[in-house]
């Protein structure tokens, strides 16, 4: 919305003293708070709708926390060891890896494995081919360099749970960074790949 921008334009211009600046104050408040709350209800609308688009193979792919989230974090195209492409969706709740799929042109998402609870999420950061792995929860061991950029891992920390270890790669630089990003939406510890330490 350009109107909150042309306030703050006028605001800027107007003297300290002017009895506008009260009433400027509130028009630049008002629209913020307007503009959060349009954002927020069309995240929660989208949200729903990747929801509503779900099909599950498995029982155990109905995890709880799909249906307690509220907004899509980030979402996109990322390919696993296989280079299968996985539609994926981190909500504020869960990560889904899905597969697209489509009946009477109408375009749904078909779980793949089980989603992971983001509250028990692990995510390793693989560097880009240079053996060194890090992790937002823990430091891991080094591994062998495989020359492919764009990595990382996402897993399950509650080893009792049915849960599946991915490897994925983004599309390029900027979306691993848009991926990463998100997940320290979720996760408490981040833990570089390069110096290895907590931040």
């Amino acid at each position: 919305m350009k109107y909150p921008i042309l306030l703050k334009e006028v605001k800027k211009k107007t003297p300290a003293d002017h009895h506008d600046n009260e009433p400027l104050d509130q028009a630049i408040t008002s629209f913020d708070t307007l503009i959060k709350e349009v954002d927020r209800r069309t995240g929660m609308a989208k949200c729903l709708d990747v929801i509503s688009r779900l099909e599950y193979l498995q029982e155990e792919q109905k995890c709880p926390e799909i249906m307690k989230s509220s907004f899509i974090l980030c979402s996109g195209v990322l390919k696993n060891k296989s280079g299968s492409k996985l539609q994926t969706f981190l909500t504020d709740k869960v990560l889904i890896l899905t597969r697209p799929s489509s009946r009477c042109g109408v375009l749904n998402y078909q779980v793949y494995r089980e989603p992971i609870p983001v509250h028990q999420l692990l995510v390793e950061d693989l560097g880009e081919g240079d053996g060194k792995t890090g992790s937002f929860r823990g430091t891991l061991n080094r591994g062998s360099s495989t020359g492919v950029k764009h990595l990382f891992r996402v897993s399950c920390t509650n080893e009792q749970a049915n849960c599946h270890s991915h490897t994925l790669q983004a599309n390029g630089d900027y979306d691993k960074k848009a991926w990463l990003d998100a997940f320290k939406n979720v996760v408490q510890a981040i833990i570089l790949p390069s110096a290895m330490t907590t931040v």
